[in-house]
């Protein structure tokens, strides 16, 4: 009978041991990372020319962050406290996204040089997804174009994901980012989403491609049919966060308020007709009080709001209420 010497057997007890609890730290490690890996990988070998359309000044930027991020150890609980200061008084620059090959076909742009509400979210989520999968910049203009477009597909300019409530159900879909207002509100938000095409005369886009018009009607037809998202009424924000919505919205001063997590995304329902969001943000605490820091088109910058976010809804008769989402 073959019996292993001692050196043998202890090499073939650790790969035993190996091969028993391999397994099983595997299965602890969170799926998503590695599904959204794969995304990731996957458009880079359909789209390699994506790369090329980050310049060198952008570059520097993302490398900039993703090196501080491994150089502190930014870690879950701490990267959009880190980063989001990081932002502070970039230029409020509206349109950038408004490029295309001339016939309508949608070409990728990467600037964090200058930002509007959504493009500053959008660069946020992304950077806090490389640093979480410990990406490097050669990643970056792939994630851009999985939040931007419809399941990361960029085509022409209506795969786009242009309404906000679509872009929060495609990528909370995919794992990006998940809703939390059904935590605090069961009110749906119930638009009735219209405002491209029955304006499209304000979209260069629409008056060059006319054709483009009905693949929007489409688009928006789909989405109202599919659309369950709910919304908090601007009543029930509180100075320290919202309230627990009540039976009877009169008791909502009464009742418990429930704090929000620092770098939430704040997206702001709109009574503006056919339209769902009218602008965008994160939440930011100032001594125990929630304001919105967010890319303001009147200070011309990216800014915290002086008022808290209970004042600065009330201030602006559009808004009706907030939603609120979670980078994952």
């Amino acid at each position: 009978m073959f019996r292993p010497r001692p050196l043998v057997a202890l090499l073939l007890g650790c790969l035993l041991t190996v091969c028993l609890f391999l397994p099983l730290s595997c299965q602890s490690r969170p799926a998503a990372p590695a599904s959204l890996s794969d995304k990731l990988d996957s458009l880079r070998l359909a789209r390699p020319e994506l790369l090329s359309c980050m310049g060198a000044e952008d570059s520097a930027i993302v490398a900039s962050i993703l090196w501080r991020a491994r150089e502190n150890a930014w870690g879950e609980a701490c990267v959009l406290d880190s980063l989001l200061p990081l932002f502070l008084d970039v230029p409020y620059v509206g349109g950038t996204l408004e490029n295309n090959d001339g016939q309508g076909n949608e070409r990728l742009v990467i600037n964090l040089r200058e930002l509007d509400c959504v493009t500053l979210v959008e660069n946020v989520t992304a950077l806090c997804q490389l640093i979480r999968l410990q990406q490097g910049v050669e990643a970056y203009p792939y994630m851009i174009a999985l939040l931007r477009y419809r399941g990361g597909d960029m085509g022409d300019y209506t795969t786009r994901l242009h309404y906000t409530t679509e872009w929060l159900l495609d990528n909370q879909r995919m794992g990006l980012v998940e809703d939390l207002t059904p935590r605090y509100s069961h009110l749906p938000s119930g638009h009735d989403i219209h405002f491209m095409t029955w304006n499209a005369d304000l979209y260069p886009m629409l008056v060059a491609h006319p054709d483009f018009v009905g693949k929007m009607e489409q688009i928006q037809q789909r989405l109202n049919e599919m659309d369950t998202t709910c919304f908090i009424p601007k009543a029930l924000v509180r100075e320290e966060g919202i309230a627990l919505f009540p039976e009877r919205l009169a008791e909502a001063r009464e009742s418990l308020v429930t704090r929000l997590s620092e770098g939430d995304i704040i997206m702001i329902d709109t009574a503006v007709e056919g339209m769902d969001i009218g602008h965008l943000g994160f939440a930011h605490y100032q001594d125990g009080r929630l304001h919105l820091l967010h890319a303001s088109s009147s200070g011309r910058r990216v800014m915290v709001s002086p008022e808290p976010l209970c004042d600065y809804l009330a201030g602006i008769r559009r808004f009706t209420g907030i939603r609120v989402v979670k980078i994952k």
